[in-house]
Parts: C-alpha cells; sequence; structure tokens
C-alpha cells in the first residue's frame, strides 16, 4: 500500500510566529510530510491584526475541499454567537490576574483599549510553556512580538 503524503500548514497564534513549530515541523518531515509553517505578515506589527485563527477559519470556510482537517491549539475561540472580545473579557472575569506579567501598551491613553499587547515570561511559563522543556521557554521569551491590542477587542 502507498503511503500519502499530506501537506500541514502550521499558523502561529498571538505573539508568535513560524518559530514555535520547529519541532513539530521536523517530526512531520521526516515522517514524509509535506510542511509549510507560516509567518503571519502582521506579526510584530502593533498597527495589524495577528490573529491566526481567523486566517485558518476563513481559508476553512472558502475551501472546504482543499482542507481536511484544522486543529487549533491553545486558541481563544470565539463561535457564531460569542466574539472574541466577550472571550477575553470573561476569561479575565472568572480569573482576575490571569495576565499575570503581559505587557500592555496604551498609546492612545488608558480610557482606551491597548495598542499593543506581549506576553511576559512569568505568562509564558504558566499559562503556555508549563509542559515544555526550559530551552522551549527560553527561545519563546527571546522571540516573542507584540500583537495589536485594539483588534482583539473590536466586534
Amino acid at each position: 500500500m502507498e503511503k500519502r503524503e499530506r501537506h500541514f500548514v502550521l499558523v502561529h497564534g498571538a505573539c508568535h510566529g513560524a518559530w514555535c513549530w520547529y519541532k513539530v515541523a521536523t517530526l512531520l518531515r521526516s515522517a514524509g510530510h509535506r510542511v509549510t509553517a507560516l509567518d503571519l505578515a502582521a506579526a510584530g506589527d502593533p498597527g495589524s491584526s495577528q490573529l491566526g485563527w481567523v486566517s485558518v477559519s476563513v481559508a476553512m470556510e472558502r475551501f472546504p475541499q482543499k482542507i481536511s482537517v484544522a486543529v487549533f491549539v491553545a486558541a481563544l475561540m470565539p463561535g457564531p454567537d460569542l466574539n472574541l472580545p466577550t472571550v477575553i473579557q470573561e476569561l479575565h472575569q472568572r480569573s482576575p490576574g490571569a495576565s499575570m506579567d503581559t505587557q500592555y501598551t496604551f498609546d492612545r491613553g488608558p480610557n482606551n483599549p491597548p495598542t499593543s499587547v506581549i506576553f511576559g515570561p512569568e505568562y509564558l511559563a504558566a499559562k503556555l510553556y508549563q509542559l515544555s522543556p526550559p530551552e522551549d521557554l527560553m527561545l519563546a521569551t527571546m522571540l516573542m512580538r507584540p500583537i495589536n491590542g485594539e483588534n482583539l477587542l473590536k466586534k
């Protein structure tokens, strides 16, 4: 029986880049698959949106015949009746202090939404890399990029 090569497209999440997939991409390629790890153009540009799951969701809706499955890892998942600002607000209400050392920039003043957001080392260690080797946490703390905070809160 012939082994069928699959094409995996890996999309990073908030504050990350294609670099975060280096281990997964290596494993998939060594198993004979094609792998594309995207580096979203807006990553690191606080003036742009960097919501990878939105891009994947739109692609899935437009090209269902080309995408057999999408796996969302560590993503906030709004739905048709639940937008992202509501999910974020609920998260902060249920877990005050959940953002830990995440840094917010308020270029338009403290009464407006944050203009950029970047995860801090404590947040990364406790919430995103708690099961990862220390080297991966160190890599992440060195390569984190800010995201546009205003776009997170648009309805």
